[in-house]
């Protein structure tokens, strides 16, 4: 017996100083939320010891005994990462003991868009999350034939209507996640301006309008489907503008999805300088050609001095600042059909005009 014991003693020391101590490690798979990790021993010992058994600490506490064998198979029910370890022991009594933490990966799919106006770039962006692994791919369906991989893509729709969207995202270890959604393109307000005065000109598809002071311009808005406001340049909110000074002015339609529809055009008011005094006045109170106009429009500041003669060279009408009022009367009377003269000076520029002007009454 005691020559047994002694071989023991001598064979451990031999094993011990020249095949060194006993090597422990395991491997496991990254495990997805729900699914269960798979745990594999690999361990080595000198020859010609064997290990006995194997023994796991499956919650950290440094207390062996959870579970036994060398492949084992657990479920960690909240994803995290998890304190394993293993010890093995061998027949000529050695241990070795190893810890690795375990991953538990979590992935949620998640997503936000913006832009649903027809005619809009529609914008996608993802919002997923991933617990110990990173996202490495993306499948975005826009519910057309349309896919994308980009993590945060754009889409423009041809038309309008509601879409399922739906994100499949995944981990390099094959964890995935999915959400859909449904967006509606909206239609936009479809509209057109109407105009009292034909442009100057239509470049690039802007209308340009010119006219004299004094002057103005309509512009009506004709609006074809569903809108819930009108927004003019200057905070008008009726069908109809008014126009009577210089600028670009601009009209937008919104509906009850914010989705809105412009139109602009260009004006500009210029200073009428054209001397035309009428041939003809018809004073007979029927709101035509009742008054002497010398010019369509007197503007602030312009002066003018006029003088009517009669055929014989008798003055009936003298202003020294005519305001396009002389209604072929003298003294409050009317002046017979016929023949008049007129001398009109400028008083800014000193310019004089002489002409003719007929009284027709009856016509």
């Amino acid at each position: 017996m005691k020559r047994v014991l002694f071989t023991l003693f001598i064979l451990s020391c031999f094993l011990g100083k020249s095949f060194g101590q006993a090597e422990v490690n395991f491997v496991f798979n990254l495990a997805c939320k729900g699914d269960s990790t798979t745990m594999i021993a690999q361990a080595a010992v000198p020859t010609p010891d064997s290990i006995t058994y194997y023994s796991w600490d499956l919650n950290g506490d440094f207390t062996f005994g959870d579970a036994y064998g060398p492949v084992l198979t657990k479920l960690w029910p909240i994803p995290g990462t998890y304190d394993v370890g293993l010890k093995i022991y061998t027949k000529l009594g050695l241990m070795e003991s190893i810890y690795r933490q375990i991953p538990i990966v979590d992935i949620t799919a998640n997503f936000s868009s913006e832009n649903f106006c027809f005619g809009d770039v529609t914008k996608f962006f993802n919002l997923s999350t991933s617990i110990n692994s990173p996202i490495s791919n993306f499948e975005w369906d826009f519910g057309t034939t349309y896919l994308s991989n980009l993590e945060n893509p754009t889409y423009t729709y041809l038309a309008t209507g509601n879409y399922n969207i739906s994100l499949k995202v995944s981990t390099a270890n094959g964890c995935t996640a999915q959400k859909s959604d449904i967006i509606y393109i909206s239609p936009v307000p479809e509209i057109a301006l109407n105009y009292s005065l034909t442009p100057v000109s239509t470049a690039n598809g802007v209308p340009t309008f010119q006219f004299f002071r004094g002057q103005s311009l309509t512009a009506n808005v004709v609006i074809k489907n569903a809108f819930t406001d009108i927004i003019w340049s200057n905070k008008s909110h009726n069908d109809t503008l008014v126009i009577t000074e210089t600028g670009y002015y601009t009209v937008e339609v919104v509906n009850d999805k914010g989705c809105s529809t412009s139109l602009g055009f260009n004006v500009l008011v210029v200073e009428d300088t054209r001397i035309v005094p009428m041939p003809v006045i018809t004073p007979n109170a029927d709101g035509w050609n009742d008054e002497f106009k010398i010019k369509e429009y007197l503007m602030p500041g312009e002066k003018f001095e006029l003088k009517i003669y009669n055929r014989y060279g008798d003055e009936v009408y003298a202003s020294s600042d005519y305001r396009n009022d002389w209604k072929g009367t003298y003294k409050g009377n009317k002046l017979p059909d016929g023949s008049y003269y007129y001398y009109l000076k400028d008083k800014n520029s000193g310019t004089i005009y002489k002409g003719a002007v007929n009284i027709l009454t009856n016509k």
